[in-house]
């Protein structure tokens, strides 16, 4: 899998290819974009914290943010990777902020 700086001029040129290829950005650890067999390009944030890996889609490339659908731009896509890779890491959940299991405020696995 290939790790480059993702731009949007490298987005914009991912075609559909018999393969999903994946991008991995090298700008903001943990950040991915997956080019789809339809075309579509999705972002995507995985992280291994404490042994355990947290994974999330995080929405399709579009070139503006429309609260509507699910599509991000390259900079707001980066913004949400930090923020739940920041959020992983004090042990909550990003999208309902509860406590994930297993991981303590100070980033200690519990038993």
């Amino acid at each position: 899998m290939p790790t480059r700086r993702l731009t949007d001029s490298l987005l914009d040129s991912l075609k559909p290819d018999q393969l999903r290829t994946q991008y991995f950005d090298t700008d903001t650890r943990g950040l991915s974009a997956r080019a789809e067999y339809s075309g579509e390009v999705t972002f995507r944030v995985a992280k291994m914290i404490h042994g355990k890996r947290y994974k999330k889609v995080l929405g399709r490339y579009g070139t503006k943010t429309n609260k509507d659908t699910n599509e991000l731009t390259l900079k707001a896509a980066r913004d949400k990777c930090n923020a739940y890779i920041v959020a992983w890491q004090q042990g909550k959940d990003p999208e309902g902020g509860k406590r994930l299991l297993g991981i303590a405020a100070c980033g200690v696995p519990q038993r």
